[in-house]
């Protein structure tokens, strides 16, 4: 893949800055919503088209049908299937409803006049658009959603737009404009107004499309951080790659102190990741958004300095001083460590973020946001500490000496009392360890494996800190509920009474029944325990008074006599507080129940007198009544039921009350006694945490403990989130591990392939195990709503098995109407009942509040209501929704004694609804929680087994690599009979045959090398014996011819044949020297004092500059002959120097660089370089690219760097240069 250049980035971060600011305008301008308003129209008109088709279809269905509201199985699944296009049609017969497509909203029954005068309708809990069709006697109505408009809203009930509005819920509806408003129009085909929706200023700019800046910013930021590395990547000199660094630091810290400052940008502080409602910890980290970012901007300077800064950690060589040194970093580091700890264990306790990271519905991304960050942060200490330890192994700093420093500066821990310092201690001492053992002991690089083990140890200390820290949370948490419960509130309660009050208050019967010549008080009871307190006040004690202004009252168990006005003033004032404006008060009397107190004033016929009716509501003894739906609270209200997920009970002088959830408390608390005002204590499995509020009275909530299954779930799921980020980071930055990871490689094809095969076998057996048991759970709850059915059926035929129809004006002597018949079957058998008419229509319910409040429609469900009236079905199970929360619902016929039908009973399972959820997600996440741990058992096992398969193959790959020909091989000991002993056979036999034949080639390689070493010296003697040979025949000649000078022809050829008995000389001892280079004394000594001396040895060359770079290293120890190395050193130079033209300013660059091999030298020019045809042959012994000398030189180098254990080559660009390189192995522990 092709990598981009500077320019391309600079290019995206400058299109990415236009593009999010072109955003940004575009929705702050108005013009957005303008253009969501025209794209909503297009869609309503298209809505609008589609609907008319429909009712016009259905319209002709009907009139052809031969029975009345009757059509075929077409129309019935038209009507199905328009359903999920949020939109609806009714079916009206000589204008009464005779059919509909859904029950979701309250649909006239009958159609009025003014309701065809009206495009846009209020029906229920939402606006509709309305479209109408005659075809007599049928009239089709056609509805389009445009927004629900519950009475309030909680998890299951919002008021949203119709889906393909794409509007938020703030957004409002009205039939005329609105003068404070921004109002626009939505027109229907004829180009009437149907409606208006209107936005304020704030809802006007704040557009969706601002939703995707954040996503902007993000990639912007990315690139920049790619743009900083390709700067970092294409520097030249260490000094430009600084200048860079502390550039990207002093931005970056100045960019997120604005951030934080001024919340800039603000369409960035204003989504929730930014808000400190989930998490603050003080100025530096306001929000959990602004967490990531710092764990971002911090991994990139680590990342940076890791990679391409070179730092120089210790100063001075004096062994004293670098301990000291290390000690202090040590220090650094720990602290470092601990300030991350008690950040992590901030994130856990002072976040609303939940980090059970066993429970799977309860996580959410901003969990995987925490424990990415925190992650990011350690990772961010791990690679600086990585480098201080290659810094301290170029240094004579021993292992040791490391690991007594950690162990040193760790001694500040025991004393630092944070909590979970033992679980710091360990993982830092690990950690650590593992990192210097990779410093100081692998000459490799770390590979995949390394990693790995890294994840797992930081895997598991995250699931001991969260564990820990998530206790922690729960114990403050279960204070708070615990105070909480003692006060004794019930908000469900407090909500029914501001519905019951007003209406209490007006009850123009209650006066009638109070009269003198009528009062009964059994009557009276009976009256107002049927109309305003059944169903969920079956779990209070009710009781009513009746007072006027001179009556007395007699109190128990004291039996006094006392004013009746005077006791109840003298007990509001004492314990009363009032609830709003409802004329009820919370009575805090701690008695260890919840009691509520309500005075009405009535004026009593004949004479007009003031009678008070007194309530008082006393929650009943170790009761544990039924819940009431959370599709009938409020947000606040539901949140209010703060002990979700515990099981608590309440003691009064030790002895219970009141208890809810599944744990079995004890009718006395002796266990649960304690001294204390709060105390936790661990019994069967199970923590409690006991609240002692008074002397009296006492609370005690318990929720079970975490398995070690449990646990070893959570390090499975975050074990595999670490990973697969790990794995995506380094898939971008160290391909080489991800290449060599997916090699395709004989032990990794069997590897994955096993892998492969059981990931599906697993993944198969685990959706089947999940979809069949699903299936078996709904198919045992549906089993017990038939039970459930029945005996309900089997109570209500007992009450009207006489009658000959059933209507809501039913009554009998126990019941003034069919709801409280209902309501108390319905509280009997903890389910909720509706009874409809032939015609679909509602004509009783044990939750009337329901339809009071417009949640759902007061029709059947139109699919029962065609298996039930038309297709005669005996019983009816179906699913069904009320706003999101989908339940299971019941429907059979009740029929009199005669066989005759009363009505169709319907039981909708929503008040147990959130139970079946909690259950069918409990077997969900138990079956990932397994299938899960069998998947990394699997892979596990597939590694250690495809190992073990190709174990006998490595063995013969190391053995082959390790076959030379210049000594013997040793066979290969295979016990086994199967294919690879086949294999090792040939092997042996080949290492057999190899060293015949090395041997021959050897003595054949001798023979050529004395042959061609023997022509070399007679090629190098012959240049200086022919001047011998005539400076002596012209001596001779002289001698012969008696010359006058032959004195002086005398010395200049003495002194001619001593020059060249030197050059031979000179060719002797160098072909000596290559035949038999001296061993040399191996020992250990500091590369870069070599350095710094062959520097300065050709510092005073003219015609080139000597640059020397160490790359912060002061101490680079090797093994090996330090006369020799310098040698070579100076050779290069000198061959660096000579390669460089006169008519260029030579630079030769010496450079040293710690590698995972030891360490890496340069030698390097900007001369002519060496041309192609001579590059194979630059080591030979004979070959020279100069005019002058043997070519012996690079030669000898070769073999003086190979007898050190190291390596020599060069790398070339004729015309620009030559590199050599020389990499040699560093000391590891003296040796």
């Amino acid at each position: 893949m092709r990598k981009l250049s500077l320019p391309y980035y600079l290019l995206l971060l400058i299109l990415l800055l236009f593009v999010s600011n072109g955003l940004d305008y575009f929705a702050g301008s108005g013009k957005a919503r303008e253009w969501q308003m025209h794209r909503i129209q297009r869609i309503f008109l298209h809505k609008e088209k589609y609907l008319k088709e429909k009712v016009n279809r259905v319209a002709e269905m009907f009139s052809a049908a031969s029975e009345k509201c009757v059509i075929p199985e077409e129309g019935l699944n038209l009507l199905r299937n328009v359903r999920q296009k949020d939109v609806t049609i009714l079916v009206y017969r000589n204008d009464s409803l005779c059919y509909w497509s859904d029950n979701s909203s309250d649909y006239p029954v009958a159609i009025k006049a003014d309701t065809l005068n009206h495009p846009l309708l209020k029906l229920g809990n939402a606006y509709y658009a309305s479209v109408l069709q005659k075809k007599e006697p049928y009239t089709v109505m056609g509805l389009i959603l445009i927004k629900h408009i519950y009475p309030y809203e909680n998890k299951y009930l919002r008021n949203t737009f119709n889906a393909d509005f794409h509007l938020p819920s703030s957004v409002g509806v009205a039939k005329a404009p609105v003068d404070e408003l921004y109002s626009f129009p939505l027109k229907n085909e004829s180009g009437i107004n149907v409606l208006y929706f209107c936005f304020d200023t704030y809802q006007l700019k704040n557009h969706p499309i601002r939703n995707f800046i954040p996503w902007l910013c993000a990639v912007f930021g990315l690139l920049l951080i790619l743009f900083v590395r390709k700067l970092l990547y294409q520097a030249r000199s260490a000094r430009e790659k600084w200048v860079i660094f502390l550039a990207y630091f002093v931005a970056g810290v100045l960019l997120r102190i604005v951030m934080i400052q001024w919340q800039w940008p603000a369409v960035l502080y204003r989504t929730s990741f930014f808000s400190p409602a989930h998490f603050a910890a003080g100025h530096a980290l306001p929000s959990l958004g602004d967490l990531l970012l710092n764990a971002v901007f911090a991994f990139s300077l680590a990342y940076f300095l890791f990679r391409h800064i070179s730092c120089r950690f210790f100063l001075g060589t004096g062994k004293k001083l670098l301990i000291l040194q290390s000690f202090l970093y040590h220090l650094v580091f720990v602290a470092i460590a601990v300030f991350l700890h008690l950040l992590f264990d901030s994130l856990v306790i002072d976040s609303d973020i939940s980090f059970e990271i066993r429970n799977i519905p309860d996580l959410t991304v901003f969990t995987f946001i925490g424990l990415f960050s925190i992650a990011l942060l350690f990772v961010s200490v791990g690679l600086i500490y990585r480098r201080f330890a290659e810094a301290a192994a170029n240094t004579a700093i021993s292992p040791k000496v490391v690991v007594s420093s950690l162990v040193l500066a760790m001694g500040i821990l025991p004393v630092s009392r944070i909590a979970g310092v033992l679980s710091l201690a360990v993982f830092i001492f690990v950690v650590s360890l593992f990192i210097v053992h990779s410093v100081y002991y692998r000459k490799r690089n770390v590979g995949f494996s390394f990693y790995v083990i890294l994840i797992l140890l930081f895997s598991l200390y995250t699931v001991v800190i969260a564990d820990r820290a998530g206790w922690q949370k729960e114990w403050e948490r279960g204070k708070v509920i615990a105070t909480g419960l003692a006060a004794e509130h019930d908000p469900v309660a407090e909500l029914m009474l501001g519905e019951i009050a007003p209406a209490l208050a007006s009850d123009t019967l209650l006066p009638l029944k109070l009269q003198p010549s009528v009062f009964r008080y059994d009557d009276l009871d009976n009256y107002l325990q049927r109309r305003y307190f059944g169903g969920y006040w079956a779990r209070y004690d009710i009781q009513f008074t009746i007072c006027d202004a001179d009556d007395s009252l007699l109190v128990q168990p004291e039996n006094r006599m006392t004013h009746c006005y005077s006791f109840f003033s003298d007990m509001l004032n004492n314990y009363g507080y009032p609830l709003s404006d409802t004329g009820f008060y919370y009575l805090n009397n701690q008695n260890g129940r919840i009691s509520y107190f309500g005075r009405f004033r009535y004026k009593v016929k004949p004479r007009n007198e003031e009678t008070d009716l007194f309530v008082q509501i006393t929650s009943r003894q170790i009761i544990e009544a039924p819940g009431y739906p959370e599709l009938l609270l409020d947000e606040k209200t539901s949140s209010a039921l703060k002990a979700e997920g515990y099981a608590y009970a309440k003691y009064y002088k030790g002895q219970l009350i009141t208890q809810s959830g599944k744990y079995p408390y004890s009718l006395v608390d002796t266990m649960f006694r304690s001294g204390e005002e709060f105390a936790l204590k661990r019994i069967d499995n199970f923590q409690h945490i006991v609240f002692r509020p008074s002397a009296d009275n006492l609370i005690v909530l318990s929720k079970p403990v975490s398995t070690f299954f449990e646990k070893l779930t959570a390090f499975s799921y975050v074990f595999i989130f670490y990973f697969l980020s790990a794995a995506f980071f380094l898939l971008f930055t160290s391909t080489g591990i991800i290449e060599s990871a997916f090699k395709r490689t004989f032990r990794n094809r069997i590897q994955y392939s096993m892998i492969f095969l059981l990931l599906l076998s697993l993944f198969l057996l685990g959706g089947g195990a999940v979809y069949f048991s699903l299936r078996q759970y709904n198919a045992r709850h549906t089993e017990a709503l038939k039970e459930k059915m029945q005996s309900v059926y089997f109570e209500l035929y007992r009450y009207v098995h006489k009658e000959k129809s059933l209507s809501p004006d039913w009554a009998s002597p126990g019941f003034s109407n069919p709801d409280e018949l209902l309501a108390e079957i319905s509280n009997m058998f903890y389910c909720d009942i509706n009874l409809y008419d032939r015609r679909g229509f509602l004509i009783a319910t044990s939750r009337p509040e329901i339809f009071h409040r417009h949640l759902a429609g007061n029709l059947m469900h139109p699919d029962a209501y065609r298996e039930m009236q038309f297709l005669h079905r005996a019983e009816f199970i179906q699913k069904e929704q009320t706003g999101t929360l989908s339940y299971f619902s019941a429907y059979v016929p009740l029929r009199n004694n005669a066989g005759e039908f009363l009505a169709y009973l319907n039981l909708p399972y929503f008040t147990r609804q959130n139970q079946l959820a909690a259950d069918i997600s409990n077997l969900i996440v138990a079956l990932v929680n397994i299938y899960l741990l069998l998947v990394l058992l699997s892979v596990s096992l597939a590694v250690l087994l495809s190992r073990q398969i190709t174990l006998p193959l490595r063995m013969i790959q190391e053995r082959m690599a390790q076959v030379k020909l210049d000594r013997k091989s040793e066979p290969i000991d295979y016990p086994g009979m199967d294919e690879i002993a086949g294999l090792v056979n040939e092997y042996n036999r080949m290492v057999i045959a190899l060293e015949q034949s090395a041997e021959l080639l050897a003595r054949s390689e001798r023979e050529l090398a004395w042959r061609e070493m023997a022509r070399q010296i007679a090629h190098e003697i012959r240049n200086p014996l022919t001047p011998m040979k005539l400076s002596i025949q012209h001596l001779q000649r002289a001698w012969e011819d008696k010359s006058p000078h032959f004195d002086d022809l005398l010395r200049r050829t003495a002194s001619t044949l001593a020059e060249q008995i030197d050059i031979l000389s000179y060719i002797a001892a160098s072909f000596s020297s290559f035949a038999s280079i001296p061993q040399g004394k191996a020992e250990p000594f500091n590369l870069v004092d070599i350095l710094r001396s062959t520097a300065l040895l050709f510092e005073g060359n003219e015609s080139a500059r000597i640059q020397l770079e160490l790359n912060g290293l002061e101490e680079a120890l090797v093994m090996a002959d330090k006369e020799q190395i310098s040698r070579v050193l100076t050779n290069l130079v000198k061959n660096a120097l000579q390669a460089i033209p006169s008519d260029r300013k030579g630079i030769v660059v010496l450079e040293i660089r710690k590698t995972n091999e030891g360490f890496r030298i340069m030698v390097a020019d900007n001369g002519v370089g060496i041309p192609e045809e001579m590059q194979g042959r630059l080591f030979q012994p004979n070959f020279t690219t100069k005019t002058t000398g043997m070519g012996l030189g690079l030669a000898i180098s070769k073999r003086i760097i190979e007898h050190a254990g190291g390596k020599i080559w060069f790398e070339t660009q004729p015309g620009k240069g030559t590199q050599f390189y020389i990499t040699l192995p560093a000391l590891q522990n003296g040796q």
